[in-house]
């Protein structure tokens, strides 16, 4: 259905993309229920959109990769994504459940890396908005490309290895333009509130908003956020009890 310029699907995915061409100023697709996750052929469609363009895709809870159906993703070509704003949310209740049930998460999070590897580093000259799991998102390769047009950064879920931590501040290094980050990440086993700076920058940050979760006192980041910051959060969540 269509609500305020956006797509929001909530029926079964194999039929989606039939009602695309009648909606030329379309922008926005958002997956609220797309049961095994948003099929590869579904982005596919919407990234091919004739009309202005779709720049934004958000991918709900409810709509994430458990099993999704061939095919597999390919990678995008740089030139041809005209992606500005991913959002992929997956429940940050996921391992507690898989604990609970007794699944081994780990076939969905390969899916799921494959998915956002190929969606992700297609964006990087285009992405203005990206909002990824730290599980899986493809943070190393991230860290070789520069972000010139990404103004707002979230990871949100589970560190699931304690290098991750150390991956962050080299990519942030890749993102002069940001205007809002948010590290909302619980730690894993080995991990100690990682600095998101490792030393001082080249210029500093223009930050508005920042959110830091198990932040490091002494964390550089703090000197250089610069004077504009008009929203400040620190955290010691997300945590788990068992």
């Amino acid at each position: 259905m269509l609500i305020d310029r956006k797509y929001v699907v909530m029926d079964d995915p194999s039929q989606f993309g039939l009602e695309l061409d009648f909606f030329p100023a379309l922008e926005t697709v958002s997956f609220a229920s797309a049961a095994g996750g948003v099929p590869w052929y579904a982005i596919k469609k919407c990234l091919g959109h004739p009309g202005p363009t779709v720049t934004s895709i958000s991918i709900g809870e409810n709509s994430t990769w458990m099993c999704a159906p061939p095919p597999i993703p390919s990678d995008l070509p740089p030139h041809g994504c005209r992606l500005t704003h991913l959002s992929y949310t997956p429940s940050q209740w996921r391992e507690t459940e898989s604990v609970e049930h007794r699944t081994d998460l780990r076939p969905m999070y390969a899916l799921e890396s494959s998915y956002l590897r190929a969606l992700v580093l297609a964006m990087s000259n285009t992405a203005e908005s990206l909002t990824l799991p730290a599980e899986t998102a493809p943070l190393v390769e991230m860290a070789n490309m520069d972000w010139p047009r990404l103004h707002t950064l979230s990871l949100i879920g589970r560190y699931t290895h304690p290098d991750q931590g150390d991956i962050v501040p080299l990519l942030l290094l890749r993102m002069p333009n940001l205007r809002s980050l948010s590290i909302n990440v619980m730690q894993c086993k080995g991990m100690w509130r990682p600095p998101l700076l490792r030393g001082l920058p080249d210029t500093s940050y223009c930050l508005r908003s920042l959110t830091v979760s198990y932040p490091a006192p002494d964390d550089p980041i703090f000197s250089y956020i610069g004077d504009g910051l008009t929203s400040l959060s620190l955290r010691d969540s997300p945590r788990y009890y068992f």
